[in-house]
């Protein structure tokens, strides 16, 4: 799926906003956030599960990082 594709443009967008937008006036900001990483994962899952898989990939791999990084300083993530 593209950003140009009209599935995206009258579908999957216009469903993701009111659905966040929802979710954030109603079950609050944790699960906004949630909402917004099922919605990008399922975005680039249909574009390509190879790509899906080096996002996930690097968010694990940046995430470690920051960990050892605070850890260090004696900081919490």
């Amino acid at each position: 799926m593209l950003f140009t594709d009209p599935v995206f443009i009258f579908f999957f967008l216009p469903l993701s906003v009111i659905v966040t937008h929802f979710l954030a006036t109603r079950a609050g900001k944790t699960v906004m956030l949630l909402s917004i990483i099922l919605f990008s994962s399922v975005f680039y899952g249909l574009w390509g599960l190879d790509y899906l898989l080096i996002l996930a990939s690097s968010v694990l791999v940046n995430w470690t990082t920051a960990s050892y990084l605070l850890s260090s300083n004696g900081m919490n993530v």
